[in-house]
């Protein structure tokens, strides 16, 4: 079951004019999306008319406008709008609905009040003028994609033009291996005392003097 509140199925209403129950099933046939249900509840609107459209409308109501300029009346309209039942031809909304409906065809200005009085080279023509403006939609929808293409290359190259280059960092230097410099072993004199260095001069007089055959 689709999940919706009641506040939505009252939204729903709101902006139809929906039913209650046309409403929750409208709902609950487009999953709880509100978009869906609109639409679903549109289709069915039209389908009714056109199962209403052979019905007898003998009620309805006169709707009314009258247009002055200067302080005299200079534009008048009278429309004929019908309903089945008086109920609701006496509704205040109908009544109201009548009267604007009056207005905007004084706002238009029709040339013909039936669609049987156009003249046919007229028909055709508006049908000429509708059919250029569609293939003129048409192109303009192929060209937009394009131009937005090349728009954005545009823009892309004028950033890379105002873009500073970075300086690149020099690499380091690297060091000359140092030459290894042999060290002279330095000789050390140790210092011979006195007293030693005469005993070991005694002691070799006394040797040389011991050996046979030298006196």
């Amino acid at each position: 079951m689709a999940d919706f509140t009641a506040t939505e199925v009252q939204a729903l209403r709101r902006e139809t004019g929906a039913g209650m129950m046309d409403a929750k099933r409208a709902l609950e046939e487009a999953g709880g999306d509100p978009e869906g249900a609109r639409k679903i509840l549109r289709e069915q609107g039209l389908a009714d008319a056109k199962k209403r459209s052979d019905r007898a409308q003998t009620q309805g109501a006169i709707g009314s406008y009258l247009h002055q300029q200067s302080g005299r009346p200079v534009i008048g309209v009278l429309v004929e709008l019908a309903a089945e039942t008086d109920f609701v031809a006496k509704s205040d909304d109908f009544q109201q609905a009548a009267n604007d409906i009056a207005m905007h065809v004084a706002a238009a200005r029709p040339d013909w009040v039936r669609r049987e009085d156009v003249p046919d080279d007229v028909v055709a023509k508006e049908k000429d003028l509708i059919g250029a403006c569609r293939r003129i939609e048409k192109k303009a929808a192929v060209k937009k994609p394009a131009a937005k293409k090349a728009a954005t290359k545009r823009t892309a190259a004028k950033k890379a033009a105002t873009k500073k280059p970075i300086a690149k960092k020099a690499a380091p230097k690297k060091a000359a291996p140092k030459k290894r410099v042999a060290k002279k072993a330095a000789t050390r004199t140790v210092p011979v005392k006195a007293s030693t260095a005469k005993k070991a001069a005694g002691r070799r007089r006394k040797a040389a003097a011991a050996k046979p055959g030298k006196r």
